[in-house]
């Protein structure tokens, strides 16, 4: 039940995602959604300006999502710092 939730609510992520200006339908769903949802289960969502473009875009993600994107950053991060080189460049 919960996949079939998440499912039907990323895909109303990606519609209103791929529009311009419309009413704070997501808000709502989210706020729904978030009411019943494990902790790991509940959704964030924020405004982030991208790289090119003063316009903000709405990117909502997963708490469980958050923190996996957070730890591979920070691996990276830990990589680069540390002089790591990545086996698949060629170089030995």
């Amino acid at each position: 039940m919960k996949s079939t939730t998440m499912l039907l609510l990323l895909v109303l992520l990606g519609g209103c995602a791929a529009s311009g200006k419309q009413p704070d339908y997501l808000g709502a769903q989210v706020a729904a959604h978030n009411k019943t949802a494990d902790e790991g289960d509940k959704i964030v969502c924020k405004y982030v300006k991208e790289t090119g473009t003063f316009i903000k875009k709405r990117r909502c993600r997963t708490v469980t999502q958050l923190e996996q994107e957070r730890e591979a950053a920070q691996r990276t991060m830990d990589q680069v710092m540390s002089g790591g080189t990545n086996s698949s460049s060629g170089e030995n």
